[in-house]
């Protein structure tokens, strides 16, 4: 979805598996409801650079600045973790 839409998506030469510590941005349409910081399944050796044009990031780990990114309408969001796994 980032790619398709203009942002940018690269190898990080890292990998991130397993629970890994997310914490999101209070203004988060998205994630609003959810604590502040909290546990998401990662798996991935690329990631997303840069959020397309009208998007902002919302959410974070330690390795890997952009795990979530919506649209400033909140009608579109993408993210990086599994949410169906934990």
């Amino acid at each position: 979805m980032a790619a398709a839409l203009g942002g940018e998506v690269a190898q990080t030469g890292e990998r991130e598996y397993g629970r890994t510590a997310m914490s999101h941005r209070s203004d988060s349409k998205l994630l609003r409801d959810l604590p502040f910081e909290f546990n998401v399944w990662m798996s991935h050796g690329d990631s997303v650079r840069t959020a397309p044009a009208g998007f902002v990031a919302t959410a974070k780990t330690a390795q890997t600045p952009i795990v979530a990114f919506e649209n400033e309408s909140g009608k579109l969001a993408g993210v990086q973790f599994h949410p169906e796994v934990l």
